[in-house]
């Protein structure tokens, strides 16, 4: 028998296990069978949802105590008033929060009974297609009055709303079907966010992922059926300023960099948007663009080395790994329509080295739904070569992480490190993509 070695205290050390959410179900036995009898296993080893349990445990047994009259007022001020007496620091925050969350799930009990607490379906999860629709309806779901995204909202940042709502055009723009009404309110969004300077949404260092992304989704959906000749030439005039405010934004050396105060060295990461705005808009007929074109992909060929990796500002520098930044390398190659920068041989090098990275998002929240929604774009373009990457394919690996039921149903979890920044609609709208993608 092995020993558990010292006790953690969640609250004071700061740790966390996902699986302490069912804490306050497994408490009041509500849990399913299998996941109660999985859970009280996992109690055995874990010192966090241990407790969890203890806090959520406490909770319940004081609105408990409650006369049935009681629980018809709003036993939460009182209760909330022994919380702040308990919560100093960051760890009595932590415990305030849990707390308040275990004593609003049993007074809808209380109140309504069992049938409003929320459980967790027992079956099994749907396949890639019925997961992709029910992504996309998660996203109408979310979908701001205005037509647009909210990001704090969701568990990101306020200033990235303008890439996510680009991001959300082009998930909801993916299906086989006519694009939805909310994909049409997304880009009246998306048009009433640009400045008049030709740029998407607010001045800051990552001005640009917002700014490529909206101006890459513009593009895809002049590649939808507009049938209204006005709306589709309120598109291009806004693409028209979108791609100056571009060619203004690029580096001298080529390549672009994060804005905000001196022009910054250019990187991979953030070129990799404004280059594919670029070579969309080439690929349809818009002229002028070559020079910048150009410059994007010296910037490729000054941070390529010899194994074709693309570095972030130089050859060899990975900050966040070599993945992420040799999927953005090679789907602008692939795309860019010459052999001129890279020759035949620098590709297969390119994609040799994407075959060889496994695909990472996983329900267990490990790798980024960005990193995979970039690899299954190069080999979308590996494919229209001739190649063949199917074992790769996250599709049913994603399906299975996909939320189930409760308010955020058909979402997927945003736990990976790019989800501070775009919350819960990042990873659906991403998901939704990686799902669609013909890899």
């Amino acid at each position: 028998m092995h020993s558990r070695g010292p006790e953690l205290d969640p609250l004071r050390d700061g740790v966390h296990c996902p699986r302490s959410i069912d804490a306050p179900l497994h408490s009041q036995g509500i849990l399913p069978g299998a996941e109660q009898e999985s859970f009280e296993r996992h109690l055995a080893e874990c010192s966090i949802c241990r407790s969890a349990v203890e806090e959520a445990s406490d909770v319940i047994a004081e609105l408990r105590r409650a006369s049935p009259a009681e629980t018809r007022r709003d036993l939460l001020p009182g209760l909330l008033t022994r919380i702040d007496a308990e919560a100093k620091g960051e760890a009595g925050l932590r415990r305030r929060r849990f707390s308040i969350a275990a004593a609003a799930l049993l007074l809808v009990g209380l109140l309504f009974g069992s049938r409003w607490l929320p459980r967790r379906l027992d079956d099994p999860p749907v396949g890639p297609e019925r997961a992709f629709d029910r992504a996309l309806a998660w996203l109408e779901h979310a979908q701001e009055p205005a037509g647009g995204w909210s990001a704090e909202r969701w568990g990101g940042q306020a200033r990235f709303d303008v890439g996510l709502s680009g991001l959300g055009v082009l998930a909801l723009l993916s299906t086989d079907r006519s694009p939805p009404a909310a994909a049409w309110r997304a880009v009246n969004a998306l048009l009433a966010a640009q400045e008049l300077d030709g740029r998407f949404g607010p001045e800051f260092s990552g001005t640009l992922y917002n700014h490529g992304i909206a101006t890459v989704a513009l593009l895809r959906v002049l590649d939808a059926r507009v049938d209204d000749e006005a709306s589709r030439e309120r598109i291009r005039g806004a693409i028209d300023r979108a791609l100056e405010f571009t060619k203004v934004a690029q580096s001298p050396a080529g390549g672009w960099g994060y804005l905000g105060g001196e022009p910054g060295e250019a990187t991979t990461a953030a070129t990799f948007w404004p280059l594919q705005s670029l070579l969309l808009a080439r690929g349809s007929g818009w002229r002028g663009l070559d020079e910048a074109i150009a410059g994007g992909f010296a910037h490729l060929k000054r941070v390529s080395d010899s194994q074709g990796r693309f570095g972030y500002r130089r050859p060899g520098e990975f900050p966040n790994g070599s993945e992420a930044l040799a999927s953005m390398g090679a789907i602008c190659v692939l795309r860019g329509g010459s052999d001129r920068e890279f020759g035949r041989e620098g590709k297969a090098r390119l994609l040799d080295g994407i075959l060889r990275d496994g695909f990472t998002a996983r329900p267990d929240g490990r790798g980024t739904f960005y990193g995979d929604f970039l690899r299954t774009q190069a080999l979308e373009g590996h494919a229209v070569l001739g190649g063949s990457s199917g074992r790769h394919s996250p599709q049913e690996l994603l399906a299975s992480g996909q939320v189930r039921s409760g308010p955020e149903a058909g979402s997927w979890e945003p736990s990976d490190r790019w989800s501070a920044a775009g919350g819960r609609v990042y990873s659906t709208a991403l998901a939704a993509l990686i799902l669609r993608t013909k890899s």
